[in-house]
């Protein structure tokens, strides 16, 4: 492998790095967010429960 094909992987990969990262820096607060939804002062089900409960109403 020369020394070209080196930089063209590196370059490559760091363009698919920022790609992802980019998706992530996003994502992943708002899935903790998501997860963390049932600690709240107004009594409300955590919107996993929620989601389950709306897809099983649908279902019957």
């Amino acid at each position: 492998m020369g020394l070209n094909h080196l930089f063209a992987a590196v370059k490559e990969s760091a363009g698919q790095l920022l790609n992802a990262s980019t998706a992530l820096i996003f994502t992943v607060p708002m899935v903790r967010i998501f997860i963390m939804s049932n600690l709240n002062n107004s009594g409300l089900e955590s919107m996993p429960i929620l989601l389950a409960k709306f897809v099983a109403d649908l279902c019957r």
